[in-house]
């Protein structure tokens, strides 16, 4: 009876013992999955475009002001790193993030690096995940400051003359002023004769305007479905959705030709 009750015992912490070893595998695999996920969806957010359009400095008070753009592309960040070098040493400052299109100029104050000295200017997104890491996205495309295309702040803009001076959101010297081009569904950039950057919005559907390949844009310009043609195509109304001309309410076959 002691050899079966002992037997039982031996058997039974067997079991407990094979069960927790299989809890422990089965979570580090769940573990794995979840952090993959997790790296997976803060990665996704990345579709950030960020650039540097110009940086000033202040040698008085060892400051500079960095001029940052944010391009299309949709994507929440919790913040930015704007990162200074001056070749040998760097020092990063974290600064608030931005929206889409949306343009800001950030003063620092350097504490490590003599402006003077300065060289590259870079700054990339950073997300935070649910334990309050910050995962850091590319750096944007770094900001070579030279003599060129550095200014000091409280000085006299020269709009024209290719350097970005305070006041100045862009200049591009003889192609101030000259227009872009946007392509269908999209906006570009170009630099105005003062110095300012101006968008161009591009022909896209819902302006209101039957452009590009669209059948129609807010409406069906008053189109019936016997207009339309085609067996036995009758009934109605005709409706303009998503700048295409919609039969869903005529009867018969249909066919719309544009005119």
């Amino acid at each position: 009876m002691k050899k079966r009750g002992l037997s039982t015992v031996v058997s039974t912490l067997i079991i407990i013992l094979l069960v927790l070893v299989s809890v422990g595998i089965i979570w580090g695999v769940v573990s794995n999955l979840l952090n993959t996920q997790k790296e997976k969806i803060s990665f996704d957010k990345f579709s950030i475009q960020l650039e540097i359009k110009k940086v000033q400095i202040d040698s008085d008070t060892n400051t500079t002001a960095v001029t940052v753009k944010r391009n299309q592309g949709e994507g929440e960040i919790s913040g930015m790193k704007l990162i200074f070098s001056d070749g040998e040493n760097s020092e990063t400052t974290d600064v608030s993030p931005l929206g889409e299109l949306e343009q800001m100029t950030y003063i620092i104050t350097l504490e490590n690096i003599d402006v003077d000295n300065l060289k590259k200017v870079s700054i990339a997104p950073f997300v935070e995940n649910i334990e309050g890491e910050q995962i850091l996205g590319e750096p944007a495309l770094e900001f070579k400051v030279n003599p060129n295309n550095q200014a000091n702040l409280g000085t006299e803009a020269d709009c024209g003359n290719g350097i970005i001076e305070s006041g100045e959101e862009c200049d591009d010297g003889d192609s101030n002023g000259n227009l872009c081009s946007p392509q269908y569904g999209s906006s570009c950039d170009y630099c105005s004769n003062s110095c300012t950057i101006e968008t161009i919005q591009g022909d896209y559907c819902g302006d209101g305007i039957v452009n590009g390949n669209e059948q129609c844009d807010g409406s069906a310009g008053g189109i019936t479905c016997q207009e339309l043609g085609g067996p036995g195509c009758e009934g109605g109304p005709v409706f303009c959705t998503g700048c295409e001309i919609s039969t869903q309410y005529c009867e018969g076959f249909c066919i719309y030709t544009e005119s």
